[in-house]
């Protein structure tokens, strides 16, 4: 198969220019003809591609062509790119000095003026004053030439050696490299070689057996396997088909290989077969279905569908409408790795996801694969070489089955430790084996997916992507055009298991973190390395001249993690990356353990003009030189974590394609560029933790495809110098602001009027809000402005109830808002030092909530039945409540408040509190006497205290039917058994597995108030 990422860039890069031919190129005076020419070959090439694609990846010639297309297809790009950026600039420069000339829409006399400066040429935007684009114009019309003659050259070198357009669909080609893996598979096994299914297996058959019967599908229910490939789908359903259980319950058993393409007129023969009939008999589709419905009738039966991709619904359902006939209990079993396969049939409900096998269940499949019987004796030798190697397999059977299959002809320890040691995917053998079940899924993307999936190989293996962060990169390299777009293309990747779902509740401060991460299994990591081999390259420079001069001169692509300097000034350089990688480098991401290191930007600046996405968090910055503006091409620029940098140049502002810039965490940035305006295509401007920063410049109001702002700081003093965000006109930013938005020092907010202004209600897609009222940063002025409408300025920003995360601080109201329990999506919520509340709010009618952080409430004595929220008998409190936190309430004695309340609460005996209710962790809860009862009946896993003496000794007493118990961040108890202390001084009379009466315990310090 050709260069399978090559051609999927080459592909996408070539319609992404077309858009850009058909935007502006028309303008030029001499060039409408070679501009034709262009569009010409480039639809031309496109064709070409589709033919490209279907050839044998063992071809060097058409690697090379691919290549050659690849590098013209990038100079192409920056053509173009240069050339709608020129014609950007002139038109905001042209707009900036209609706007001096007479404010903000300019005046008569300004218009006149730039009349009378106009350059007498054909194209009218042409001022004198740009005389010296005129040059820079006549070099864009040589350039264009010159691809044109390239792209004439790699047409003629495409057709001299066969390739020809719409010789084969690409829908209908299936890669020789590949093939194998898409052998049609029968109902036959050998159970004996299977392990690690057992348990799905149960699960399988009782969905398959019991009666749960919907109502209106006479019968007939459809129970998808999902997963990724080599998880062994069809393995589990063969066992299954198989077993005595489903042999006895089914009048019939019907089992068909569907794969790709989804053929009806096959399958539909396949079933009849199957039936007992004859399906040469038909050669229509409609009387194949007719067959099926008058041979299915009644019958109990079990069809299998192995192996399905399709997701066109049509298709399906004139092949299920037949199937409709069969008796009741008949059921259809399907195996999938498209998540929209099960949504498509409507049987998402009874989807079985398939999980990766334990190391010690692919160590089992290798050793049945490499050792006969009498072979014992050698094995125990080879036993912890094993292993280590069952351990590479990750979970997937597939693995385990190649990894066995090349064990078998190598049995002696020196080839085993070869195999455990080396760089097992340098072998072209196991790369195909490995890597073909994940071929086939590849195939399945657009080329749109595939360059966003192969660009994944930028970041290190169990790296936690955060979706929104790798979309902006997809969007600043040109893979896709807006942010929905990548979520679709994102979901999709997801969908067919390339991504797994990362959850880790806390980070690295002990803070929950309800952001749900992504990693990939280190197969499908090194799968997308092996697709994007040269181009992208992830590698750790301790000695960054060696790792500048090892670089291939393909790159384009380059990650280089904890660089050391290797320096004594510790500056950090790049001026050992050879030429043609400096032209052709689009994506730079830089981060290093060493805190005194310094970048070298000017190189940076001055050399790679080709970048699209930078990254230099927690690098040192303290300043960017003015040289920025050659980055012409910029999209994404992070400069996150550094805490040093004060200033942003206006000269920032010349990078008038920027469509990302984070900030977050640089703590000490003193202002945003006054000319912010200017950056047009600005779309996510992350700006959180910016403490330093009063308010947004005015400029801000001219970003019309602004849809994700991180932080709005209110400002206290000379609020005329800054942007009133309550008066932005713009309604598309309300509709499509997305995302993470904070309020800052709420407490400057004048009035009621406006707090309404900022119109939170409005933001439909704001998933994520922190409403924070007030700042310590040591200055005392903005704290003591305790304004008496607090309540009534919280109660104005209310937002829309599709709000899924709410966090709000530093709060010195006495009332909660009214509309906390309306918000009946919200999943998070996070309340922190609200001191002059004395009782808590009805958080317990919040249908969703999974987790819920409190924290820094002071005048809480009682938490009781207010804080339940249940008005009827038989309403659950709390339903999906996951994650409770109590932090920091220094009066807070009982919890369930007066005895009356608390019998309230038990008397509502149909009424549960907290049913699912997983993990608590109380902190800093001095006077806390007890937990209440009501948590015996809960699932409670784990229970973290500190500095709570009271309770600490309480639950030493009571509660060690909880399997995990941590005291002061140190466990007593993991995994229900105890954990014998050093410091117990009544260690010597507790026996394994026995539990003393006391424990010394170590007490920490009270928490320190954040700057946020």
């Amino acid at each position: 198969m050709a260069d399978a990422f090559t051609s999927a860039l080459v592909n996408q890069f070539v319609s992404g220019a077309l858009l850009k031919i058909d935007e502006n190129l028309g303008l030029v005076q001499n060039v409408k003809k070679d501009v034709k020419r262009l569009k010409k070959s480039l639809k031309y090439i496109q064709d070409l591609l589709v033919d490209a694609g279907t050839r044998r990846l063992d071809s060097q010639w058409l690697k090379q062509w691919l290549s050659d297309l690849e590098d013209i297809s990038l100079d192409m790009d920056d053509v173009l790119d240069e050339w709608n950026s020129a014609i950007l600039k002139s038109e905001i420069e042209k707009h900036d000095q209609e706007g001096k000339g007479g404010g903000e829409d300019g005046d008569e006399s300004s218009d006149v003026r730039a009349k009378q400066v106009c350059f007498p040429v054909p194209s009218s935007w042409f001022c004198f004053k740009q005389v010296n684009q005129v040059i820079r114009h006549c070099d864009f019309a040589k350039r264009i030439r010159q691809l044109n003659n390239e792209l004439d050259s790699i047409k003629k070198d495409g057709h001299d050696h066969g390739i020809v357009i719409g010789s084969i669909s690409q829908q209908q080609y299936i890669p020789s490299s590949i093939v194998k893996s898409r052998i049609t598979t029968i109902s036959m096994i050998e159970e004996t070689e299977i392990h690690g299914r057992d348990d799905d297996k149960e699960i399988l058959v009782s969905k398959l057996l019991c009666d749960w019967t919907q109502k209106g599908t006479k019968g007939i229910d459809i129970v998808p396997i999902v997963g990724m490939g080599g998880l062994g789908k069809t393995t589990l359903a063969q066992l299954v088909y198989n077993d005595d259980r489903v042999k006895a319950h089914f009048d019939k058993r019907i089992w068909v290989c569907v794969s790709e393409p989804f053929d009806q007129k096959r399958v539909a023969k396949a079933i009849v077969n199957g039936l007992g009939g004859n399906a040469q008999n038909y050669d229509e589709l409609e009387s194949l279905v007719q067959c099926i419905s008058n041979s299915i009738k009644g019958m109990k039966f079990l069809l299998v569908l192995d192996d399905v991709w399709t997701e066109e619904k049509q298709k399906w359902e004139q092949l299920k409408q037949p199937l409709m006939q069969g008796g009741i209990g008949s059921r259809i079993l399907v195996t999938t790795r498209k998540e929209e396969v099960t949504i498509m049939m409507r049987a998402i409900v009874r989807k079985i996801s398939l999980k990766k096998l334990s190391d010690e269940q692919c160590w089992l499949i290798i050793r049945q694969l490499v050792f006969v019987e009498g072979e014992e004796n050698e094995s125990q030798l080879l036993e912890e070489i094993g292993r280590k190697i069952a351990s590479k397999c990750k979970g997937l059977p597939l693995v385990a089955k190649v990894l066995g299959g090349l064990m078998y002809y190598k049995k002696s320890e020196s080839d085993w430790n070869d195999i455990l040691q080396n760089k097992l995917w340098d072998s072209k053998v196991v790369e195909e084996e490995i890597f073909a079940p994940l071929l086939l899924s590849y195939y399945d993307l657009s080329p749109l997916e595939k360059c966003c999936y192969s660009y994944c190989s930028l970041f290190p293996k169990d790296y936690k992507f955060e979706r929104d962060t790798l979309i902006d990169m997809w969007i600043s390299q040109g893979y896709v055009g807006d942010s929905r777009t990548g979520q679709e293309c994102f979901e999709s990747l997801v969908m067919r298991s390339f991504f797994d779902d990362y959850f880790q509740e806390f980070n690295a401060s002990g803070v929950f973190d309800p952001r749900i991460y992504y990693q990939m299994h280190d197969i499908v990591h090194d799968f997308t390395q092996f697709l994007a081999k040269s181009k992208i390259i992830v590698i750790e420079c301790d000695d960054i001249k060696m790792g500048m001069k090892s670089l291939e001169h393909k790159v384009c692509h380059l990650n280089l993690l904890n660089v050391q300097s290797n320096s004594l000034d510790k500056v950090l350089t790049l001026k050992d990356i050879k030429r043609d990688i400096q032209r052709k480098l689009r994506t730079l991401l830089i981060s290093t353990d060493e805190i005194e290191v310094v970048l070298d930007y000017d190189f940076i600046f001055s050399n790679l003009k080709g970048l699209r996405t930078i990254c230099l968090p927690a690098l040192g910055v303290t300043n960017l030189p003015q040289n920025i503006t050659t980055l012409i091409h910029l999209r994404y620029l992070d400069l996150s974590n550094n805490s040093n940098l004060r200033i942003l140049p206006e000269s920032l502002c010349d990078l008038c394609n920027l469509q990302t810039l984070k900030l977050n965490k640089c703590y000490n940035l003193q202002r945003l560029p006054e000319g912010i305006g200017k950056v047009v295509k600005l779309r996510c401007l992350y700006n959180d933790g910016c403490s330093e920063i009063k308010g947004i410049p005015k400029g801000f109001g001219k970003l019309t495809r602004i849809q994700k702002l991180g932080m709005i700081p209110i400002p206290k003093n000379n609020k005329e110098a800054y942007f009133p965000f309550g008066d932005l006109k713009n309604s598309n930013f309300y509709d499509h602001f997305q995302g993470f938005l904070r309020v800052r020092r709420c407490v400057n907010l004048a009035n009621v009027g406006e707090a309404e202004k900022i119109s939170l209600g409005k933001m439909k897609e704001l998933v994520e809000l922190s409403l924070n009222f007030r700042v310590f940063d040591g200055s005392s002025v903005e704290e003591e402005a305790m304004p008496q409408n607090e309540d009534m300025i919280l109660e104005a920003l209310k937002p829309h109830p599709h709000l899924k995360l709410l966090t709000i601080s530093q709060y010195h109201g006495a009332n909660f808002p009214t509309w906390m329990t309306s918000l009946i999506n919200l999943k998070y919520l996070s309340l922190v030092g609200f001191d002059n509340c004395e009782t808590l709010p009805p958080l317990g009618k919040l249908p969703c909530l999974e987790s819920l952080q409190l924290s820094i409430l002071t005048s809480v004595k009682y938490v009781g039945a207010e804080f339940w929220g249940i008005n009827h008998e038989g309403e659950d409190s709390f339903p999906k409540l996951k994650n409770l936190w109590f932090n920091y309430f220094s009066q807070w004695k009982k919890w369930e408040g007066s005895q009356e309340e608390a019998a309230a609460v038990r008397s509502s005996s149909t009424s549960k509190v907290m049913p699912c209710l997983r993990s608590l962790r109380i902190t800093y809860c001095r006077n806390l006497e007890a937990l209440p009862d009501f948590l015996r009946r809960t699932p409670l896993e784990d229970l973290r205290i500190g500095d709570s003496a009271i309770l600490e000794q309480c639950c030493l007493k009571e509660w060690l039917h909880i399997p995990n118990i941590e005291i002061n961040y140190s466990f007593v108890q993991k995994d229900g058994t105890w954990i014998q202390k050093e410091k117990d001084q009544n260690k010597s009379e507790f026996g394994v597995g026995e539990q003393p009466s006391n424990i010394e315990i170590e007490c920490v310090s009270s928490p320190q108030t954040s700057r946020e």
